[in-house]
């Protein structure tokens, strides 16, 4: 041992005796509180140097992922070079695009018309996507789409990248362009409108069409378009809908429900209509079953009497009462009475009074149709003689 550090532990070791020899218990708490110490010590670099071996672990990894990146990009770099060398060699190779769109009209400033144009061109722009190199191409698109005057205007604020001002994307330029062009009462104006439009005489399916376009514009959602229609539908459908066992609870049942019930409605309004022309006296020969011939032809009476050549009325009700006597008509026209009531002179723009009107409804509705079909039928197979 060098003589500095002997004399060192030389005159450490008697000052630990001299305080030995002084207070053992004292010399002995020092002693323990110094081994805590430097126990807390160790603690603390075992924690920094785990610390540390997990850190180079970690940027060992790193290493290892930027090595495999570096060789991917290597590999995709000669796979790109062979790709490019290939079609040098092909020569007239080329890749196939989609098929084009139409082009959309030239917008020239209509407020009413900034909507339509503007998700035609959406459209455009995401149907023919592979046509346009970058988004700056698919702005210039959408200048040489607008007129003269808006195209010196807008052209002003496109930048060098070749983006529209304070947009990154075509499409959020065209949202812009809604801002600045677009009419800011629509919400409100649509709003009215699908709360006035009701369907009058209109088909259904035409109305709702027109209809369900402006509650979209009006931001309303299914339940709000479910409780506009039922007040909006015309008459004959609430009515026909109140007559339904199970109601609709949604609106796509409330739409599919309106629809076959206005499409048999409007049937049965053409069965009227057909109806109510002439129809052949029936004969007493005819091989066509009473019953069937008195069924079909109580259901479909013509609400108003029907006349044929020389003037000769028929009788409408004579299935229900009896056919009349060849001698009863002839009395009922001698006196120019009229052939049902045999009450009222007959005139011919005046309806009966006491003439009751046809029961024509939905439930048979089906029935009429069978045997109007089966009765022409019977008529075509048979020699009818009128008398």
């Amino acid at each position: 041992m060098a003589e500095p550090q002997l004399c060192q532990h030389l005159s450490s070791h008697e000052a630990l005796k001299k305080a030995y020899d002084t207070d053992p218990q004292a010399l002995f708490d020092l002693l323990i509180a110094s081994f805590t110490a430097r126990d807390t010590e160790l603690n603390k670099l075992q924690i920094h140097n785990t610390d540390l071996i997990s850190h180079t672990r970690d940027l060992e990894n790193q290493i290892k992922l930027q090595e495999s990146n570096l060789q991917n990009a290597r590999l995709e770099l000669q796979l790109e070079q062979m790709r490019s060398s290939t079609s040098l060699s092909l020569g007239t190779f080329k890749t196939a695009k989609s098929f084009k769109l139409p082009d959309p009209d030239l917008y020239e400033g209509d407020r009413d018309k900034i909507h339509d144009w503007v998700n035609k061109m959406k459209s455009k722009l995401r149907g023919n996507a592979d046509h346009f190199l970058n988004e700056s191409g698919k702005v210039q698109y959408i200048l040489h789409r607008l007129g003269s005057n808006l195209f010196n205007l807008l052209s002003q604020k496109v930048e060098t990248s070749g983006l529209f001002q304070g947009c990154d994307t075509a499409e959020k330029m065209l949202d812009h362009m809604i801002q600045m062009f677009g009419d800011p009462e629509r919400e409100r104006k649509a709003l009215d409108r699908v709360s006035n439009y009701r369907q009058g005489k209109t088909p259904f399916l035409e109305w709702y069409i027109n209809w369900s376009s402006q509650a979209v514009i009006a931001g309303l959602d299914a339940a709000a378009q479910f409780h506009n229609l039922q007040r909006l539908v015309c008459e004959e459908l609430k009515i026909e809908l109140t007559r339904i066992i199970v109601q609709p609870r949604t609106l796509e049942e409330f739409v599919s429900t309106c629809s076959i019930l206005d499409s048999r409605f409007r049937a049965l309004n053409h069965a009227r209509m057909f109806n109510a022309q002439p129809i052949a006296k029936l004969s007493t020969q005819s091989s066509v079953p009473k019953t069937a011939a008195s069924y079909f032809t109580a259901v479909t009476a013509p609400m108003t009497p029907t006349t044929f050549q020389g003037s000769d009325v028929i009788n409408l009700s004579s299935i229900k009462r009896g056919l009349l006597s060849d001698a009863k008509k002839d009395r009922r026209k001698k006196a120019d009475l009229y052939l049902y009531c045999d009450v009222h002179p007959f005139v011919k723009s005046v309806q009966c009074p006491k003439l009751p009107k046809p029961r024509l409804t939905f439930h048979n509705f089906a029935s009429t149709i069978s045997l109007q079909s089966a009765f022409s039928e019977s008529i075509s197979k048979s020699d009818v003689s009128t008398p």
